[in-house]
């Protein structure tokens, strides 16, 4: 799936990714393939990107808050840090 994490002066990420998790308004919550369509404010805390299934070259990311957006396996999240 397509992940893009941009904040007001630059996008972070922007490639391929296996897995996405995000600290939700509620609870924290994992993005994989094929995920419902969702948008979701998001809370301080840690996005935390998986490129593959072998899990080498996580990025991460302490965000202060933002939101996401998922459809059709892209996934956009805005960010404050």
């Amino acid at each position: 799936m397509q992940v893009s994490v941009i904040s007001s002066e630059k996008t972070l990420y922007d490639a391929e990714a296996w897995s996405v998790s995000v600290p939700g308004m509620k609870a924290p919550f994992t993005v994989l393939p094929g995920h419902a369509p969702i948008v979701s404010v998001l809370t301080a805390g840690k996005i935390e990107i998986q490129p593959d299934k072998n899990d080498e070259g996580r990025e991460t990311f302490m965000i202060k808050g933002g939101f996401t957006e998922i459809h059709d396996d892209k996934v956009t999240i805005c960010v404050e840090l």
